[in-house]
């Protein structure tokens, strides 16, 4: 088969098996009319479903099967290319990142000789070469690729194109993941002006990057500016689609926990400012018509949470009966929302640190939680790996604070709540 052969390894044993099992020889050939029980057209199909299973190991091996027919047919090598493609995404999803890396530059050179280097077919396997490059920690080599690739949709599709902002957000992917917050955001911005030229204000798209934007200022400590982007954000929805454009409301939830964590005021005051925006998202979905029941849930669920975590018990109370009622028809939504407790504040922090250790220590607390939230009863399960780890659990867990179960508009108690509790510097649960 020659020296393309070498990325694919072991496709060349199970061709060497498929040829003395007499199985080529049942392929159609040049001048014949394959059939739908052919297996040049059977596996593509077995491919499909493996790989829509998310079962990339077998998904491997029905792609080099398949590869090897179409070099025992002497096919061209854009056909070829494609299912090297095909082969090296399944390599990569199961952990086979060299393999797959081979396998895309293969495919991306035997494009090149077919075609050219700008040809948009270099795109797909570009931008799984950069993926590979990047979960192997090859950061400089898979930006490169991934810019090659945009760099490639805007010579065939305008500069402004928007089929360019996927490969644009791997792009932001990756800096993030190196802490390049500013370069990520740069990105990002562009991308979301590809976004606005193309799409209307309201559309999900420029929402969803309006809110990345916003994110990325936080990650690189800019809370003001992050803040005065969702409000930015949200004026444009409100003026493009209405006052009560339900467009607003994941920029205004956003903005909310951005007042309370970041706000550059006291606590009180961030409480304030966060309670405003999660008003603001109520009378939206109270005024809007085309605001679903899950809506109202969803707005009366997050202010009777922020109630109840701030210690206004009959507030949330009555939020949360009005989340209820909003979910008459939703039984198995109401139970995800109301059938268990579900605790607010899962990081608790105490005034004295742990000693230093370099390990984390996972304590199995038993509790009850009352029906306004409270817990109540805490008690170690089995022996603790110290006693102090013991008391530290006990005291993070008596710090939680929980929605309670709710049965029939009303608030009940619930026994034998159990929590592994991670005891550590951070106190995660």
């Amino acid at each position: 088969i020659g020296m393309r052969w070498t990325p694919i390894g072991s496709l060349a044993i199970c061709l060497s098996s498929l040829a003395s099992a007499g199985e080529l020889d049942s392929l159609p050939v040049e001048g014949e009319e394959a059939t739908a029980t052919d297996p040049i057209l059977a596996l593509p199909n077995r491919y499909e479903e493996l790989f829509a299973a998310e079962n990339y190991t077998e998904a491997v091996d029905i792609a080099k099967l398949r590869v090897g027919e179409l070099i025992a047919l002497d096919s061209d090598d854009l056909n070829i290319a494609a299912e090297l493609t095909r082969l090296a995404d399944a390599q990569r999803l199961s952990g086979e990142l060299q393999a797959a890396s081979l396998n895309y530059q293969d495919a991306i050179s035997r494009i090149q000789t077919a075609e050219d280097m700008l040809t948009e077919r270099l795109v797909k396997p570009l931008v799984g070469l950069a993926h590979s490059l990047q979960s192997a920690g090859a950061y400089a080599p898979a930006k490169f690729e991934f810019e090659r690739a945009a760099h490639i949709t805007r010579v065939n599709s305008g500069p402004m194109n928007i089929e360019q902002c996927a490969i644009l957000s791997a792009l932001v992917d990756l800096h993030v993941e190196q802490g390049q917050y500013r370069k990520a955001g740069n990105i990002q911005d562009h991308k979301l002006l590809l976004y606005r030229r193309a799409l209307g204000e309201t559309d999900p798209k420029v929402i969803s990057a309006w809110r990345r934007s916003g994110e990325l200022l936080g990650l690189d400590g800019e809370h003001h500016d992050a803040q005065e982007l969702y409000v930015f954000a949200a004026d444009i929805i409100r003026v493009a689609d209405g006052q009560y454009s339900l467009g607003q409301i994941p920029l205004l939830n956003d903005l909310s926990e951005s007042y309370l964590a970041h706000a550059k005021t006291d606590q009180f005051t961030r409480i304030e400012k966060a309670r405003a925006e999660l008003e603001r998202i109520v009378i939206i979905t109270e005024n809007n018509a085309d605001a679903t029941p899950q809506w109202r849930a969803e707005a009366y669920l997050r202010m009777g949470d922020f109630m109840q975590r701030y210690g206004e018990w009959n507030s949330a109370l009555y939020n949360y009966r009005l989340a209820w009622d909003q979910l008459t028809e939703y039984e198995e939504q109401r139970h995800a929302v109301f059938g268990e407790p579900v605790v607010l504040n899962a990081v608790a922090h105490l005034e004295d640190p742990l000693p230093e250790t370099s390990t984390i220590v996972g304590v199995s607390v038993t509790f009850d939680v009352s029906h306004r939230g409270e817990v109540e009863k805490a008690r170690v399960q089995d022996y603790p790996p110290t006693e102090i780890a013991g008391k530290r659990a006990l005291s993070l867990t008596r710090k939680l604070i929980f929605r309670p179960r709710i049965e029939d508009r009303d608030p009940v108690n619930t026994g034998d709540v159990t929590l592994m509790v991670h005891v550590d510097g951070e106190d995660r649960f």
